[in-house]
């Protein structure tokens, strides 16, 4: 009899590591989810933005893309 109460607690307490770990997990999960791109980040995708639109107007300006597209 204490056998089994014995097995029925461990598998008990491997159930609730289990679902400590789980809920663990989508904690993470959700904290990076949330997380805001840093300063520097945004900055390097907006200057990489500037050069391309200004690459497009360059191309433009001076026939490059024109001579491209023949």
């Amino acid at each position: 009899m204490w056998d089994n109460e014995w097995r029925i607690a461990q598998e008990r307490c491997t159930t609730l590591r289990r679902e400590a770990a789980a809920r663990l997990l989508l904690k993470q999960a959700r904290e990076q989810q949330a997380r805001r791109p840093s300063l520097g980040s945004r900055i390097l995708d907006q200057l990489g933005r500037w050069l391309i639109a200004w690459g497009w107007r360059l191309r433009v300006r001076y026939g490059v893309l024109e001579r491209a597209e023949r």
